[in-house]
């Protein structure tokens, strides 16, 4: 009697380990799974984050020519802006000297009128 009790709970034990084998086999291949679906999802994040990269990287380097562009148009403006600049001075400064020979000719002219 005893070694039939002993092979019943023998029976139970090994079954209960076969169930929890099973249940531990169905765990790991959710586990797979999950691992296989995530990894999936990474994988498309990477490439999304690389097309992200990429197109900033393009649009950085456009925005860099546009800055270049209106720097040399900002360089092109100063250099017109620095010769009419030296233009309007020599002007003022010929004025300036004809200013001063009207007013010398006016003296000149006074002088003359008084000795009449």
């Amino acid at each position: 009697k005893s070694m039939s009790e002993a092979a019943e709970c023998h029976k139970t034990k090994v079954h209960d380990l076969v169930t929890e084998m099973a249940r531990l086999s169905k765990e790991a291949e959710d586990a797979k799974s999950s691992v296989a679906e995530l990894t999936a999802r990474c994988d498309k994040l990477s490439m999304n984050l690389e097309a992200a990269v990429a197109n900033l990287n393009e649009n950085l380097k456009a925005s860099n020519q546009r800055v270049q562009m209106l720097q040399k148009s900002m360089d092109e403006a100063a250099k017109c802006h620095a010769a009419k600049v030296s233009d309007l001075v020599t002007e003022i400064a010929e004025l300036s000297k004809d200013a001063d020979n009207a007013a010398s000719t006016v003296i000149d002219l006074t002088a003359r009128c008084d000795k009449l």
